[in-house]
């Protein structure tokens, strides 16, 4: 072989080798793993999407919209896999082949595992095999790695529904807090707190693992999971600031939910955990609040001085970075969040 054919076949050996590595540590390694191709499909995808959401006024219309970013990136990732595969096994068949247009027509043929293309006398058969073996195998994978996804989306649905069921959507944390007291469901909150500790837990795991679970929408556009999460913080906070008999689940439910932001989906979406503007609202915004409940009946043993102190030891660990993923991702506008790039404050719906 010439210098160029050797020189052709190791451009071929590197190509296919990085697209099957970043292939497993997507799909396969149980685990955050850097990979290039994800991440630029992921970032392009998502500006591309980001710049034509920006022009719409609706949210409405931008959560339908977004709505086919999370498929789109998992499209046009299992698309520049198997094109880069063709591309990998075209230059491996360049010592047997006269030009590269035929290469590569071989290649894609056995890639997609077609087979429309005859194999030239003298192409190298392994590599025709290797090729079809690799297609197959990266569909196959990208199949089997749907289902995975969907079911962490389903679980991280449930229990979003079931609060905005409850209290109205979006969430707020003073509103849970009334809504439990009116219903005179008190002894409900332990086992409510317990649940989300585990949900963010969950939620924590899954998007460690799938990054791409941040681009998928819930199927009611202002049931976003981000923003329950954020209103069950609250409501947890405002909880251990303002009752001394607060159930102590609530306090675990915050150190797991912190964490959650803070060093899991913080990073999987490469989003600053600096305090920024703090709590990201106004102290009398949080005494408006305290003062509703008071009103409603809610026991309050604190004066709203010292809750607010406690609050706001509580809100500054998280409020700033949740708000940063909120725009991220474009959630709907809530009280207490609603610092957004995009103008979108929407009425609440009860």
């Amino acid at each position: 072989m010439s210098t160029y054919d050797w020189l052709a076949v190791a451009t071929g050996v590197v190509i296919v080798a990085g697209t099957s590595v970043s292939v497993v540590k997507t799909l396969v390694v149980p685990r955050r793993a850097w990979s290039l191709v994800p991440r630029v499909v992921e970032t392009t995808t998502t500006w591309v999407f980001m710049t034509i959401a920006r022009r719409m006024r609706s949210y409405d219309l931008i959560d339908r919209f977004l709505g086919f970013l999370g498929p789109s990136v998992l499209i046009l990732q299992l698309l520049v896999w198997l094109g880069l595969l063709v591309l990998g096994f075209a230059f491996l068949l360049i010592p047997s082949t006269d030009t590269f247009a035929l290469a590569l027509a071989h290649s894609g043929s056995s890639t997609v595992t077609l087979g429309i293309t005859s194999r030239e006398p003298g192409a190298t058969a392994a590599v025709d095999v290797a090729a079809g073996a690799a297609g197959l195998i990266v569909i196959a994978l990208t199949i089997a790695y749907l289902p995975a996804i969907y079911q962490v989306i389903r679980r991280r649905a449930v229990l979003s529904k079931q609060l905005g069921n409850r209290v109205g959507s979006p969430a707020w944390g003073p509103e849970i807090l009334s809504k439990h007291h009116a219903a005179d469901a008190m002894d409900v909150l332990p086992r409510l707190y317990a649940d989300w500790d585990r949900w963010a837990c969950e939620v924590a795991d899954g998007h460690t693992k799938y990054p791409v679970l941040n681009q998928f929408r819930l199927p009611r556009s202002r049931h976003h999971w981000l923003l329950s999460l954020v209103a069950m913080m609250d409501a947890a906070a405002i909880d251990l600031s303002v009752r001394r008999a607060a159930p102590a689940d609530a306090r675990l439910f915050l150190h797991s939910a912190i964490a959650c932001i803070n060093n899991d989906l913080a990073s999987s979406m490469r989003i600053s955990t600096e305090s920024g503007d703090g709590v990201a609202l106004t102290k009398k915004e949080f005494t408006d609040a305290i003062h509703t409940l008071v009103e409603r009946g809610y026991p309050c043993d604190s004066p709203a001085e010292q809750a607010w102190t406690t609050f706001v030891e509580w809100r500054e660990t998280y409020a700033a970075t949740a708000c940063r993923i909120l725009d991220a991702v474009v959630a709907p506008g809530a009280p207490w969040t609603n610092s957004r790039t995009l103008p979108l404050r929407e009425k609440r719906k009860s």
